[in-house]
């Protein structure tokens, strides 16, 4: 009889313990957001969507080293405003000059097109530990990409990763070095939909 009632102890024991495992696995935020997007299921892409891929085909058909020379985007954002798209939107930084002439061309172009053109920024945060008398001196240096162009609209790119480098969150907006700054997604959103952000209280 005794030991009946200790293998039931036992039991009762461990399916307390899986439980409390389960549970704590279940309410873990990432699991729950998994879950959420299994249930939800793959959605196909909308058909006015149009992705022009920066790939090994291009590179061989471009047969150019890289960076291209800015004329072949002049070019490349050419013919796809003559497609008529309401926004072309560039997952490139532009942050520094190329030479005269190509960013010549390239902001010729751009003042011709008729498409409202999104680049990307760069918002980096550098963080230096240094050890100064067996203490660690923690320096946070930050620094913000501009687009060299002044007639390009532009939404950062830096978009963290959970530590099974899964991207789960995506901030729409986020503050720094004492501004606001929109990601490039919301900055391609808010030229198709025609949203004054200037009305975005945050």
């Amino acid at each position: 009889m005794k030991i009946k009632n200790k293998s039931l102890l036992l039991i009762l024991l461990l399916g307390i313990f899986l439980i409390n495992i389960f549970i704590s696995f279940f309410q873990s935020e990432n699991f729950s957001i998994d879950l959420l997007f299994k249930i939800r299921g793959v959605r196909e892409i909308q058909n006015n969507i149009v992705i022009v891929a920066v790939d090994d085909i291009s590179m061989q058909v471009i047969n150019k080293k890289w960076p291209w020379n800015r004329e072949i985007f002049a070019q490349a954002i050419k013919n796809i405003d003559e497609q008529k798209p309401k926004v072309i939107a560039l997952d490139f930084t532009f942050s520094e000059l190329g030479t005269k002439k190509e960013d010549q061309v390239l902001r010729n172009k751009l003042n011709q097109v008729k498409s409202k053109v999104i680049v990307g920024l760069n918002l980096n945060q550098n963080v230096k530990v240094q050890k100064i008398e067996e203490q660690d001196l923690v320096t946070i240096h930050k620094s913000i990409e501009i687009p060299v162009f002044s007639q390009l609209d532009y939404g950062f790119i830096n978009i963290p990763s959970d530590k099974d480098n899964y991207i789960r969150h995506v901030e729409l907006i986020r503050k720094f070095q004492k501004r606001l700054f929109f990601s490039f997604a919301f900055k391609v959103v808010e030229k198709y939909l025609r949203i004054d952000s200037d009305q975005i209280k945050y």
